[in-house]
C-alpha cells in the first residue's frame, strides 16, 4: 500500500507536527483519531535507490517517532519533520511516498523533489492537488506480488539502464555478470581502448569500453554524440571501464531494452526486469529470492592471494560488509552475540545493566533482511584458526542454502531480532532463523594451518571451495597479468634476483617433491610484497619473512638442500655483514640466478627514426 503526500507549508513550519486527515490515518496507518486510539510508537525507513543521488548516503536511515490522536487529525512527532528539513532539505511541493506491507508500526518512504525525473508521474497520481491523498497498490501495470520491489526509476531509457547496471555491478559477482565475453580493439578520438562484447545478448555491439586512463566527456564522444557514460567502473581489474550509452527501446540482439532485459533476466534467474508505465521506466525485482547465495572458502598455501581475491569481491562495499578473523579464543558469543555489561543512566546515576549485544553475524543478518534489495557480505579470515563447531553452534545448519532448514534462536537473540527486524515475518518467521538469500559468506583458509581445528564433513559440505594456486607464469590462467612475476629482491645496490624464480625453485624442487611437506608449505606469490606498490623487495624484509618461514615452518625438522647442514637461522645476522653472503650461497645451491642491477634496469634503446 502506498500513500503519496505533497509537502505543504505547515509540514515544514517550526513547532508544528505533521498531521494526517481521515483517509491516510484510517486506511494507511490503520489509526483512528476519533474515537482516539492509544499513542503508537512507529518507525520510518528512508529509501533512496539511486546511487547518484546526493541523498544516497542516507539510504536505510531509520526515524523512530510517535503517532498520536489530536482533536481532528492524527499527528506524528517532530522527528520525521526534522529529517525532511534538516537532512533532505525538503521544500514546499516536494513529494513524499510512504509505503507499507503488513505492519502498522514499520513504514518506508521515498523523497521525490521537484527536480526529480519522477516528479511529474507522482504529481499526476495525486491529481495536482495540494493535500489530496491517493492510495494505490502498485505503480505499474504489470501484475505484482507483495514481494515485488521497485529498485529504481527514470523517464529516460539510457539513464534507467545506467542505474540498473550500477545496481547489478554492486550486487552480483563478475563471474556471473561477464560470462562468455569477447574483447575487440576500438579507437575514439585517437584513443585506443578495448571493447567488451557479450554476443548472446548484444551481438557484436560492445557493452563496455576499457581504457588505460580516466576519460572526460570530450574524450568519449564522437560526431557530437556521447558514446559512453562519463562515470567509470572498476571491472575485471580495470579501473577505467565505461558503460555504453547507445541504447534504443526496441530491437533484438542489439543494445536495446529487449536485449538488456534478457541479460538482466539471465543473471538474476528471472528476478530483474525494466518495465515501462506512463512514460516512466522502472527496474523491478519480482521477489523470487533469486540472489545467487554463496558460501565459499578460498584456500591455498600462504601468500597465494586469498584475501586479495575476497577484497576484490567486496571492493567499494564497506557499508554492506562485516569482516571478522577467527582465532583460538573466538567463540559463539564473539560471533553471534551475548549478554554484556553496559552503562545506563537511571535516576541521574550511571548503573551497570546486562543486555544482549549483537556481534558480526547477527548484525549482518539484520542488515540483509532489512534491505532485501541489496547484497550483503560476511567475510571470515583464517576460518580454520578457530573452532568452527563452537563458533557457529547450530547456526551452521543455516549454511545449507538449498534446503528450507531453519533453527530456533536463543531467547535473548529472538528478543533482539524482534526489535531490530523491519519485517519479522521474514527474518524471524514463525520464530525461526533462516539465512537471507542476499547474504553471501566468504572465508579464507591457509592450508598450512589446517591442523589447528579440523572441520567435520557436515560443516565442509555446506561450502563451495575454490583453490587459489601459485602462478609461476607472466599471465594467470584467466589471461590476466601476474604482478609478482616482475618482483625482484635487492641484495645490495648492485645485485638482485627474481622473486618468481626463487619461489619456483624452492616450491617445485624442494617443498612440493617432499612427501612430508607437499603443497601446503609452499610459498605463495604474495608471501612477501614490495613496499609502496613498487616491484623491489628489500633484503631485510626477505630474510625476516621468507627465510624465517622456510627455516622455522618448513625445513626445521626436515633434511633438505636449501640450508647448509649444521647451520642456523642466526647465521643470517647481522644481515649486511653476514646475511647477504649467506643468502647468495643459498641462492647458488637452489639454482637461482643473481643479476647485476645493470641487467635488471638497463634502459631501452631509443627508437631510431628517419
Amino acid at each position: 500500500m502506498i500513500y503519496i503526500r505533497k509537502i505543504f507549508r505547515q509540514d515544514l513550519r517550526d513547532g508544528k507536527q505533521i498531521a494526517f486527515p481521515n483517509e491516510p490515518s484510517n486506511q494507511f496507518f490503520n489509526f483512528s483519531y476519533n474515537p482516539p486510539d492509544s499513542d503508537r510508537q512507529i518507525s520510518f525507513k528512508f529509501k533512496e535507490d539511486d546511487s547518484l543521488s546526493s541523498n544516497f548516503h542516507l539510504n536505510g536511515k531509520f526515524i523512530n517517532t510517535r503517532l498520536y490522536a489530536a482533536t481532528s487529525e492524527a499527528r506524528i512527532d517532530s522527528q520525521l519533520k526534522s529529517f525532511l528539513k534538516g537532512s533532505l532539505n525538503a521544500q514546499i511541493d516536494d513529494i513524499v511516498v510512504f509505503s507499507k506491507k503488513r505492519s502498522d508500526t514499520s513504514f518506508e518512504f521515498k523523497f521525490i523533489p521537484k527536480t526529480s525525473s519522477n516528479y511529474s508521474f507522482f504529481k499526476f497520481l495525486i491529481n495536482n492537488s495540494n493535500h489530496e491523498v491517493s492510495l494505490i497498490e502498485n505503480n505499474n501495470k504489470e501484475e505484482q506480488t507483495d514481494e515485488d520491489l521497485t529498485i529504481s526509476s527514470d523517464n529516460i531509457l539510457r539513464q534507467i539502464i545506467y542505474k540498473s547496471f550500477v545496481y547489478i555491478h554492486k550486487n552480483f559477482e563478475e563471474e556471473i555478470l561477464f560470462k562468455d565475453i569477447s574483447f575487440r580493439e576500438y579507437e575514439i578520438n585517437n584513443i585506443k581502448y578495448q571493447g567488451i562484447c557479450i554476443h548472446k545478448y548484444f551481438g557484436s555491439n560492445l557493452l563496455l569500453g576499457q581504457f588505460t586512463f580516466k576519460q572526460n566527456e570530450e574524450n568519449i564522444q564522437s560526431s557530437n554524440t556521447k558514446r559512453f557514460f562519463v562515470e567509470n567502473f572498476s571491472i575485471l581489474d580495470n579501473d577505467y571501464t565505461y558503460l555504453s550509452n547507445q541504447w534504443s527501446e526496441e530491437g533484438d540482439n542489439l543494445r536495446s531494452l529487449t536485449s538488456f532485459n534478457k541479460y538482466l533476466s539471465d543473471i538474476s534467474d528471472g528476478n530483474l526486469e525494466i518495465i515501462k508505465n506512463e512514460n516512466i521506466f522502472y527496474l523491478v525485482s519480482k521477489g523470487k529470492n533469486s540472489f545467487n547465495s554463496i558460501n565459499k572458502i578460498f584456500y591455498g598455501a600462504p601468500g597465494t592471494g586469498k584475501s586479495y581475491k575476497v577484497n576484490n569481491i567486496v571492493q567499494n562495499k564497506d557499508d554492506k560488509t562485516h569482516r571478522v578473523t577467527f582465532h583460538p579464543e573466538y567463540d559463539y558469543a564473539s560471533f553471534i552475540g551475548g549478554y554484556k555489561p553496559t552503562m545506563e543512566e537511571e535516576d541521574s546515576k550511571e548503573v551497570i545493566k546486562y543486555k544482549f549485544v549483537p556481534q558480526a553475524f547477527t548484525n549482518i543478518y539484520v542488515k540483509a533482511w532489512n534491505d532485501p534489495n541489496n547484497t550483503y557480505y560476511l567475510v571470515i579470515e583464517e576460518i580454520n584458526r578457530g573452532n568452527c563447531a563452537e563458533i557457529f553452534g547450530d547456526i551452521f545448519q543455516l549454511l545449507d542454502r538449498d534446503s528450507d532448514y531453519s533453527i530456533t534462536p536463543s531467547i535473548e537473540l529472538e528478543d533482539y531480532l524482534k526489535t531490530s527486524l523491519v519485517d519479522k515475518d521474514k527474518g524471524l518467521k514463525n520464530g525461526k532463523l533462516k539465512l537471507p538469500r542476499n547474504l553471501n559468506i566468504y572465508a579464507t583458509m591457509n592450508t598450512s594451518d589446517q591442523s589447528l581445528f579440523p572441520m567435520d564433513s557436515a560443516f565442509k559440505r555446506r561450502w563451495d571451495w575454490e583453490y587459489i594456486p601459485i602462478c609461476y607464469e607472466e599471465l594467470t590462467e584467466e589471461g590476466k597479468p601476474n604482478p609478482s612475476f616482475n618482483y625482484v629482491v635487492d641484495l645490495d645496490s648492485h645485485n638482485s634476483f627474481k622473486w618468481n624464480e626463487f619461489i619456483s625453485k624452492v616450491n617445485l624442487n624442494h617443498i612440493q617433491q617432499n612427501p612430508v611437506l607437499g603443497m601446503d608449505k609452499c610459498i605463495g606469490n604474495y608471501f612477501v610484497i614490495p613496499k609502496n606498490g613498487g616491484k623491489a623487495i628489500d633484503v631485510t624484509t626477505f630474510i625476516n619473512k621468507a627465510i624465517f618461514y622456510l627455516w622455522n615452518d618448513v625445513f626445521k625438522d626436515e633434511k633438505n638442500e636449501v640450508f647448509e647442514e649444521n647451520s642456523s637461522y642466526e647465521d643470517f645476522f647481522p644481515i649486511k655483514s653476514k646475511g647477504v653472503q649467506k643468502l647468495k650461497e643459498l641462492l647458488e645451491r637452489i639454482g637461482v640466478n643473481i643479476n647485476t642491477k645493470s641487467e635488471d634496469t638497463a634502459p631501452e634503446e631509443d627508437e631510431v627514426t628517419s
